[in-house]
């Protein structure tokens, strides 16, 4: 089996992960609203489910409008997420895949830190079947530590 040629792709604020945020936040808006029109009259509880409601759909949607962007890529040995000038070694784990869009855990190699980050076709769809290929070809062992992995994708490699 053949590593994959090196890709790099670009990450950014995904339109399906705003879309499932803004549809979360209208059902949780929703039940509260449902909630205070069935009861006979309105107290703090109520006036607090909602104000909570707001804030926390609000916070939500300002942090997806500040998703930081990058780029994360394969140069066929390891992998790097980069945001700026800054970049490091991960190891990406597929979390979700909707064929379309991708929901990948980065596990930092250097600090032991975790990103996570929705990939989507419409941002390169040109190299998109390429970072596909390059993600399911090499699999991380449930047995090896991270150091190793890093120091080693190869070795990683699903027979």
């Amino acid at each position: 089996m053949h590593n994959a040629p090196a890709v790099s792709f670009p990450v950014g604020r995904s339109p399906l992960q705003g879309g499932l945020l803004v549809l979360l936040a209208g059902l949780g808006c929703f039940a509260v609203a449902i909630w205070s029109i069935g009861s006979d009259r309105l107290n703090w509880r109520h006036w607090t489910a909602a104000g909570s409601c707001v804030a926390i759909s609000a916070s939500v949607m300002w942090s997806w409008w500040h998703t930081s962007t990058g780029s994360i890529s394969w140069d066929g040995v390891a992998w790097h997420w980069a945001v700026g000038a800054r970049s490091v070694r991960v190891l990406p784990e597929t979390v979700l895949d909707l064929q379309s869009a991708l929901l990948l855990r980065l596990q930092m190699a250097e600090d032991r830190g975790v990103a996570w980050v929705w990939l989507d076709r419409a941002s390169s769809p040109s190299r998109w079947m390429a970072l596909r290929r390059a993600i399911y070809c090499l699999a991380k062992r449930a047995d090896a530590p991270l150091a190793d992995i890093a120091d080693n994708p190869l070795a990683t490699r699903v027979p």
